[in-house]
């Protein structure tokens, strides 16, 4: 048997798929929860989406303070395993649920879970064992959460519809307790413990070890997190971050109650339109890896904002004058947005300011896509309180994204390591 396929981090990344699948991929799918909890307690929708601004407004606080000295102490596996016990608990909760205040704890409980759950606990581990092609590993694997998405909102759609909200959330509890420990317990680990090196260490050492080319160094050491908060960069693309995730999570988080209310469908045929662009959205994840591998992240992100921008710009289209087709294609092309809340900052933290601290630094960048996510539903209520529609919030979505993509690209521009080559 060859080395390559000894190699145990492929394995480990597999792993790493299935839970970013159970923990952000279920998280993910709230947008088909929210006319159900509302109708089925006499809430109104409004007050029902802030659960989406407790939830992410707890992951950008623990994010941005905590989360990377959290899961440094815990280490990555044992900080998944504990956000595994807390996602199904905070889904047993809302099954059970009578009070708003209740709803709203419980999606603080499903913030932690995203700040030590999801990305930057599986993108340590990906940095632990994988150098070379990063970028297109964690595009694999990130997928995960928008394959999650997808099967939760269509499978969410038709339990919702046989047995209720209350039995789906504790449905959705217990498959994903039982799915991500196993994947944790059986198949998480470290480099280390295996006596195995991260793919591309050695190449990497070599680099560094070249005599006469000082520039090489760069790509292994890169920038500490003190430095690149020095940096003009980082708050360009912290900024950018924000934006674009935040307008990607509204045009996702919003479309179900939009084909509802203007298409005139019920839960099951809007979770099944809103699955077609999540299954989309985690191929744009994957494929999405390999454009900021081959062309570069420049390319990468104005092809993903591009596509998104197209997307929204048909959704704000009469609905009356859309066919099914136009709209599956809107649907397509809305959907590569998603890279932007998962897959995008860890993409870039490498090549902006290397190795040498990348994952406290893509903690950091990360916790702008909470605060972005954060923030999102309170300016839909304040647009919805002035009078007017959902539809009309795509054109706040479209801005926001378009602005974030102009601010990424002078952050990529202004990074320190913009001329060297990344590993």
């Amino acid at each position: 048997m060859s080395e390559v396929k000894k190699f145990r981090g492929n394995i480990v990344a597999g792993a790493c798929f299935f839970i970013m699948f159970m923990h952000l991929g279920a998280i993910g799918s709230i947008g088909v929860f929210l006319s159900p909890i509302a109708e089925g307690n006499g809430w109104k929708v409004g007050d029902v989406a802030i659960l989406i601004t407790w939830a992410t407004a707890t992951a950008a606080i623990v994010g941005f303070v905590a989360a990377a000295p959290i899961i440094k102490a815990l280490t990555p596996k044992w900080s998944l395993f504990v956000s595994t016990i807390l996602c199904a608990g905070h889904y047993y909760w809302l099954s059970v649920g009578t009070h708003l205040i209740e709803y709203y704890l419980a999606a603080a409980i499903a913030g932690l879970v995203i700040a030590l759950g999801t990305s930057a606990a599986v993108g340590n581990i990906i940095g632990q064992w994988f150098i070379a092609k990063r970028a297109s590993m964690i595009g694999l694997v990130f997928g995960g959460a928008a394959f999650g998405t997808a099967v939760w909102q269509s499978v969410g759609g038709i339990l919702i519809k046989t047995y209720g909200y209350r039995s789906t959330y504790a449905i959705m509890g217990t498959v994903l307790l039982i799915v991500a420990l196993l994947a944790n317990l059986l198949f998480i680990t470290t480099p280390d413990k295996v006596g195995q090196k991260a793919l591309g260490a050695d190449q990497a050492a070599d680099k560094a070890a070249a005599p006469g080319k000082p520039a090489q160094s760069a790509v292994v050491e890169g920038l500490t997190l003190k430095e690149s908060l020095r940096t003009t960069s980082f708050y360009l693309l912290f900024i950018g971050v924000l934006l674009v995730a935040g307008a990607w999570t509204g045009c996702k988080s919003y479309l179900a109650p939009i084909l509802r209310g203007e298409y005139g469908m019920d839960y099951n045929m809007s979770s099944q339109y809103t699955s077609i662009m999540n299954l989309v959205a985690a191929a744009t994840v994957i494929i999405g890896g390999f454009i900021a591998q081959k062309l570069g992240n420049k390319v990468y992100l104005c092809f993903l904002v591009g596509l998104m921008s197209i997307g929204a710009i048909v959704i704000l289209m009469n609905p009356g004058t859309i066919s099914i087709a136009v709209l599956i294609l809107a649907l397509i092309l809305l959907a590569w947005g998603n890279p932007s809340q998962s897959a995008m900052p860890p993409t870039v933290t490498t090549q902006a300011f290397g190795n040498k601290e990348y994952g406290k630094i893509m903690v950091y960048l990360l916790s702008a896509v909470y605060i972005g996510q954060a923030i999102l539903p309170i300016l839909v209520k304040i647009i919805l309180a002035r009078g007017y529609s959902l539809h009309d919030t795509f054109y706040f979505f479209l801005g926001a994204g378009l602005i974030g993509l102009v601010l990424m690209i002078l952050g990529m521009q202004a990074s320190p390591l913009r001329n060297v080559k990344t590993a």
